[in-house]
């Protein structure tokens, strides 16, 4: 997930195109570590694609995603999992989209 939200700071920055060592500047200044493993994941899979369209498709998933009606503790996390997760997509997409009004 943080590599995620480097990208995305990089990327609402004003970054069209965030490369590696763009994310790794901003886990650096924050302390936390880089895992290269995960890094070139996220890059083989956002490779060639638009962050808006990005934020659209993983909206659209979890628009899906259940979000109730199971039992036990573990049930209970999924369920805060999902929707906190649905907040933040929408969150960024809702940075992402005022940061295009922006532009001149």
């Amino acid at each position: 997930m943080k590599l995620v939200a480097a990208y995305l700071l990089a990327s609402l920055a004003g970054n069209p195109s965030p490369n590696k060592d763009d994310v790794r500047k901003i886990l650096d200044s924050v302390g936390a570590e880089v895992e290269e493993d995960k890094m070139e994941m996220l890059f083989k899979e956002v490779e060639g694609k638009d962050v808006v369209e990005l934020l659209a498709a993983g909206r659209e998933k979890f628009a899906y995603a259940p979000t109730g009606g199971s039992a036990g503790k573990t049930a209970d996390i999924s369920v805060h999992v999902v929707r906190t997760t649905r907040l933040l997509v929408s969150y960024l997409c809702f940075l992402s989209n005022s940061l295009e009004n922006m532009k001149v």
